[in-house]
């Protein structure tokens, strides 16, 4: 079980800081209730090419839970399927960064059409868990499907943000 809260970050300074993943995915699928989204993402901060994918299937459950299967790839698959079949695709650079409580967070900084969109992700074991929370964070969308990836893939933020 995935149990992820999310937010958006607000001003400019952050106090993230970690490595760093260029990230490219792909959905192959159009279903709210469970998606089919393939990785592919590249290490920023390494002197060598570190390069993973992962094909991933999520059953949404319900607010701020979800059910996630994921197994590993070859990059040149998943780069093919993502640029040849996926219908809906995402840019994004990714930092991970660990809070002084162990947590860690997934710093989303997006490209193209969601532009200038930064959201913080953090994994936790309960809904109820307490964590760490930076005074960078903004508000939580947490359960808003319009900031779902595959949400902005298809109607990126830049197009509906007032």
């Amino acid at each position: 079980m995935e149990i992820e809260r999310k937010f958006l970050v607000k001003g400019s300074s952050y106090p993230w800081i970690g490595p760093r993943w260029h990230i490219m995915q792909g959905y192959v699928t159009d279903n709210t209730q469970c998606l089919v989204r393939f990785r592919h993402q590249t290490a920023l901060d390494t002197p060598q090419e570190d390069t993973q994918a992962f094909v991933t299937v999520k059953s949404y459950q319900s607010w701020a839970c979800n059910r996630e299967y994921e197994t590993a790839v070859d990059p040149d698959w998943a780069m093919t399927v993502i640029s040849e079949v996926a219908a809906w695709k995402i840019i994004k650079t990714r930092t991970y960064w660990t809070a002084p409580d162990g947590c860690v967070w997934h710093i989303d900084h997006f490209a193209n059409g969601n532009q200038g969109l930064v959201v913080a992700e953090i994994e936790l074991q309960s809904p109820e868990q307490t964590f760490y929370r930076p005074s960078s964070l903004g508000p939580e969308v947490t359960g808003d499907p319009r900031y779902g990836n595959i949400s902005l893939a298809k109607t990126p933020w830049t197009t509906w943000r007032t």
